[in-house]
């Protein structure tokens, strides 16, 4: 049951609840209050921040709004998504020149701490990526690549499979859930081949 933070009442039968400033009003309340022009409005940042699970000074500031593929936050501003990590250094620091990019210190694509946020070009961004190794393109093997679909013994299965003959790289497509090209890189050794 919410409670309306105007008028301080709950209503169980009102369908129509409006999100205001840290809590809801009731129908009754947002038509009072609008018709009077007291409709209070949050400031660009505010609106940001509630979007933040802001924590200790030092931990990471996780971004509650919807995120890219990535893991970064998406945050809607002037009608375009841009990533939340940037948005949090802008308020804090100030504007971001030119062809710089927002790095991570705690490596958190979600994290809007500004403490955890440092300037750096795209070659910096890179290069941290992959002393952290993070990148993603064989600097991480087999099951330990964040982008793997298959272990270790899902990859040998594939390979037993196919060297006697109990199915055909179509069949282990289907039966692992990769690409038939992907299936046949692994039979051949291109991929894998750590193993």
């Amino acid at each position: 049951m919410k409670v309306c933070i105007n008028c301080k009442n709950s209503f169980t039968c009102l369908n129509n609840w409006y999100k205001y400033m840290d809590g809801y009003i009731c129908q009754y309340c947002y038509y009072k209050l609008k018709k009077n022009g007291l409709l209070k409005k949050r400031s660009k940042n505010e609106e940001f921040w509630s979007k933040v699970d802001k924590k200790g000074e030092d931990e990471c500031w996780e971004w509650k709004g919807g995120k890219f593929i990535q893991g970064y936050g998406a945050y809607c501003r002037n009608c375009k998504t841009v990533k939340s990590h940037r948005v949090s250094y802008e308020i804090t620091y100030g504007s971001i020149p030119k062809n710089m990019c927002v790095l991570h210190k705690c490596d958190n694509p979600s994290c809007c701490n500004p403490k955890h946020l440092f300037l750096g070009t795209n070659k910096d961004n890179t290069e941290d990526m992959f002393i952290k190794k993070r990148d993603g393109l064989g600097n991480q093997k087999g099951s330990n690549n964040n982008h793997s679909k298959l272990s270790e013994e899902q990859v040998k299965k594939i390979r037993f499979m196919y060297r006697t003959k109990l199915a055909t790289q179509y069949q282990l497509s289907d039966i692992f859930g990769v690409s038939n090209r992907n299936i046949s890189r692994i039979v051949n050794g291109k991929l894998w081949n750590h193993i």
